[in-house]
Formats: structure tokens, C-alpha cells, sequence
């Protein structure tokens, strides 16, 4: 009569453990290179919840473990996206809005634009649109494209998530006086910065820059520069040559000479930008 009895807590113990195992339904992920692997950890019901787990521990062989398996990959619900997150190794399944639902390493659902630390839900890093991007990770960005000390810019570094986006410390392209700028360039996950001055920008003038009527020659404009709007500005310089104001009116020409008959006689000066160089071709003088 005892060993019936025990029998019949041994049966009761079996079938209330096979009950509470073949009701799990077990979440699966792919092995990178290949293969599918089955985790013990969060399950998935009807609704995509994790209230169930299943266990390969105890007395159940690998062979039970796998039957138990391809059970659950016909039920588990196709809505459900079962994935592994990219941060701290957690696993979860999730019904996605919109397919940018993200797993967090505690296996927890969240939505595009969580933060989780300095990770971001659906961020532009990730590999795919369930990833987390680690906004300290982010490449830095620059609204001129880089190293343009011709065109105003700011250069961001991202750190930190915050408000469903990368935060980051901004840095702006400036004038540190009408001579001098401070550029700001994204370089990997960083900004850099160099410093630009006159020299950098502005050509003086060449060829006939002296004030000399007693020779025809074609003063040669350079280039002016100056530090505005926090950028550096050029001006091409024109040319000019010396000439005659009315060549018809000059003795050698058969006339009678006087004013019209000026030699105007162009050389270099500085043009009216704020860097220092002579540069332009506007010196005038008339000679009679």
C-alpha cells in the first residue's frame, strides 16, 4: 500500500511538470553564420508577452529540449519580433510599431526613440531599424561638410540620448576679429578646429604696381580677403592698364593737345577690406 502511494505522488509530479512545459512557448534568434539557436530565457504568448519561460534544466534531455522547440516555433505568433538586443546581451519579443520597436538588455520592449543610457532606440547607427545606436559612437557632423573656411558651419559631437534623439555639444565657425577665424570640422566622432588669417586667403596685386607714366604697363589685380558673418570672404581684384584719356586729342595724333591728352597712370593699393595687403589695381593718376 505504500509503494502505491508513492507511485501515485511520482505520477501526480509527472504530469504537473509536463503540463507546465508543454503549455512554454520559446522564442528563437539566428546564429550569426548560421543556424538557429534556442534560448531558455524570455517566451512569448498570444500577445507577445514574456510571463512564460522555458528551461532545459532538470531531468529533460537535449532531445526533449528540441521536440519542445519546433513546437513553439509553429505557435509562437508571427506578429511577435523576437529578437536579441545589441546592448547588455538582453533578449525580448515585442509587437513593433512600425518595425522600430527595440529590446533593452533587461528584455524589455521599447519604442523608437527610447533612451536607454547613451543608447538610442532606432538611432541612424544602428545595423537595422530594431538596433540601438550608441550616441556616444555617433560620427560627428558638420553643417558645411568639413574643413570650409569659405562657408559658415557648425560642428556637432553627439554624447549623450535625450528627448528621442542624440544629444550633442555644438561647436560654431567664428570670427575672432575681421583677420582671424576659428573653422570647426567633424573628424570621426569629434570636431576639430584650425585657425585661418589673412595670409591664408589674400593675394597682393603684381605686374605693373608702381607709379611710373613714363612706361605703358597693366597692373595685375589680386585677391582681398576679410573675416565676416563667420566666414572668410574674397574678392577677385580687376586688372587695369595705363592709357591715353583720348589718344585723338594728342599732338602725335594731329590734335591740339591739352586735357584730353592725359596719361592715366594705374597702380596698386590696398583695397578696402580689412586685411592689410596692397591687392588692388585702383591707384590713378593723370598726367598731363
Amino acid at each position: 500500500m505504500r509503494l502505491n502511494k508513492y507511485l501515485l505522488i511520482a505520477l501526480i509530479l509527472l504530469i504537473l511538470t509536463y503540463t507546465a512545459y508543454a503549455d512554454t512557448v520559446c522564442c528563437q534568434y539566428d546564429v550569426p553564420g548560421g543556424g538557429t539557436s534556442w534560448v531558455s530565457a524570455d517566451c512569448a504568448d498570444s500577445s507577445c508577452s514574456y510571463d512564460l519561460t522555458c528551461s532545459v534544466e532538470g531531468d529533460y534531455s537535449f532531445q526533449v529540449y528540441n521536440v519542445e522547440a519546433a513546437q513553439a516555433q509553429a505557435t509562437t505568433p508571427a506578429s511577435c519580433n523576437c529578437i536579441s538586443s545589441n546592448i547588455g546581451g538582453g533578449y525580448g519579443c515585442c509587437q513593433p510599431g512600425g518595425g522600430t520597436d527595440c529590446v533593452d538588455a533587461g528584455g524589455s520592449c521599447q519604442s523608437a526613440g527610447a533612451c536607454s543610457g547613451t543608447y538610442l532606440c532606432g538611432g541612424q547607427g544602428g545595423s537595422t531599424p530594431n538596433d540601438w545606436e550608441d550616441c556616444s559612437n555617433t560620427p560627428a557632423t558638420d553643417t558645411d561638410a568639413g574643413d570650409t573656411p569659405g562657408t559658415a558651419g557648425t560642428c556637432s559631437v553627439y554624447s549623450s540620448c535625450s528627448g528621442g534623439a542624440c544629444t550633442s555639444s555644438d561647436y560654431a565657425d567664428t570670427c575672432g576679429s575681421t583677420t582671424s577665424l576659428t573653422e570647426y570640422y567633424n573628424s570621426a566622432n569629434t570636431c576639430l578646429s584650425r585657425s585661418y588669417l589673412c595670409v591664408d586667403f589674400e593675394q597682393v596685386a603684381t605686374g605693373g604696381t608702381s607709379n611710373d607714366p613714363s612706361t605703358t604697363s597693366t597692373c595685375i589685380g589680386g585677391v582681398s580677403a576679410e573675416c565676416s558673418s563667420n566666414t572668410f570672404s574674397t574678392i577677385n581684384q580687376v586688372n587695369n592698364t595705363d592709357f591715353c584719356v583720348d589718344p585723338s586729342d594728342c599732338y602725335f595724333n594731329g590734335g591740339a593737345g591739352g586735357g584730353n591728352c592725359d596719361f592715366r597712370e594705374y597702380y596698386s593699393e590696398d583695397s578696402a577690406d580689412a586685411c592689410t595687403g596692397i591687392d588692388a589695381c585702383t591707384g590713378t593718376q593723370d598726367y598731363d
